[in-house]
């Protein structure tokens, strides 16, 4: 491939990016465009710190750190000059953070590379794990009539070799150097700048700063037409959602059997865990919100009811996997030309209405049951 510079594209009457566009392609251009992008974003970091800088050597207060208080007096009082100027340091440190971003060592790359489902593998054997298995070795031999006249001695030559054994295996164990494996690990750890999280999709290794991740996230939280915040303690509205929800099971109590019973009630719950997966095949990486209920008030009702719902999930137009999606595909033999085309919904979890969901459930759930039972 020759390089072509930019000034000879320049030249030619015709802008970088549809030259980029028509000799390299599409993705090629959205990589160019991104690479800008973040290049104008750090210039832009850059001229701010400067300001701010400028500002705190002047002994200057930028507006957006000044705030409200109760006595328009206050505003003049050297006190509140000095808590003007900690919030504006503490802006001037975020902001250096963002623009000291995390480089990569070629030892950390390397462990990445690993993926988030790699484990080291255990350096010592659990004790009483190894040694039951002889136990029921020497208990079986036990009652062989065969063993009977030199028992002890088949025992003593098995707890010789189980002794040789662990102690041959422990140390082919920790001739594997983890200190190289954990050291890079170690150090992006203590880095308090990143989150390092998987993809929305497919397999990998993600590297978030978390200033960006914080603000995304509490985009995503300040809808309210997806979240709502309580005004009461969190100990108490947890009370009052188990209590509203034992209160239900006890008027059902005769229909269910004791062991669903006892499986459904609750107590000592907790709140769900919200975080955000990166969908990095997405231009400005969105996060797509996942909610953890392991642990809430209902979270065994839904367990319980999974079972239940999942035989109206499947119909002639819903597919596994894309293995068999591509197999449908390619079978098909069409006439004339057509056009496929794909629906993405964006966070599809806050996005299903729950009123409405309950009632298409409830409805298809009783025509499921007589069609099925009669």
């Amino acid at each position: 491939m020759t390089p072509v510079s930019q000034e000879t594209i320049l030249k030619a009457g015709k802008p970088i990016t549809e030259y980029i566009r028509k000799k390299y392609g599409k993705t090629a251009l959205n990589t160019f465009r991104r690479t800008e992008k973040l290049s104008f974003r750090e210039k832009k970091l850059q001229k701010d710190i400067r300001f701010l800088k400028l500002c705190k050597d002047y002994r200057v207060i930028p507006n957006f750190v000044n705030f409200r208080v109760h006595n328009p007096m206050f505003v003049y009082t050297e006190i509140y000059r000095s808590w003007c100027f900690q919030l504006l340091n503490r802006e001037i440190n975020r902001q250096m953070r963002k623009e000291t971003a995390t480089i990569l060592t070629e030892e950390q790359k390397d462990v990445l590379a690993y993926g988030l489902d790699y484990c080291l593998p255990q350096t010592k054997i659990p004790f009483h794990r190894f040694y039951l298995y002889f136990e029921k070795l020497c208990n079986t031999i036990k009652n062989c009539d065969i063993y009977n006249n030199n028992f002890n001695n088949v025992t003593n030559n098995i707890t010789t070799i189980a002794s040789t054994f662990r102690k041959f295996s422990q140390q082919s164990r920790q001739t594997h150097d983890s200190k190289d494996f954990l050291s890079p690990l170690q150090s992006l750890q203590k880095d308090n700048t990143i989150i390092i999280t998987k993809p929305d999709k497919g397999r990998g290794v993600v590297i978030l700063n978390k200033c960006d991740y914080k603000q995304k996230m509490m985009a995503i939280l300040n809808d309210h037409t997806k979240f709502k915040r309580i005004t009461a303690e969190v100990s108490t509205h947890l009370l009052y959602l188990e209590d509203k929800l034992n209160r239900l099971l006890r008027t059902i109590k005769s229909s269910i059997s004791v062991n669903t019973y006892n499986l459904l009630m609750t107590s000592g719950s907790r709140p769900g865990t919200l975080y955000g997966l990166p969908k990095v095949h997405k231009a400005n990486i969105p996060l797509r919100p996942i909610i953890s209920s392991i642990g809430t008030f209902n979270y065994n009702v839904a367990k319980f009811l999974v079972p239940i719902i999942a035989p109206i999930t499947t119909n002639q137009y819903t597919i596994d996997n894309s293995t068999f999606f591509a197999k449908e595909i390619t079978s098909l033999n069409f006439q004339q030309p057509v056009i496929m085309a794909s629906f993405d919904v964006e966070s599809l979890f806050t996005n299903v209405p729950l009123q409405e969901t309950t009632e298409l459930i409830t409805k298809t759930l009783e025509t499921y049951s007589l069609n099925k039972f009669g």
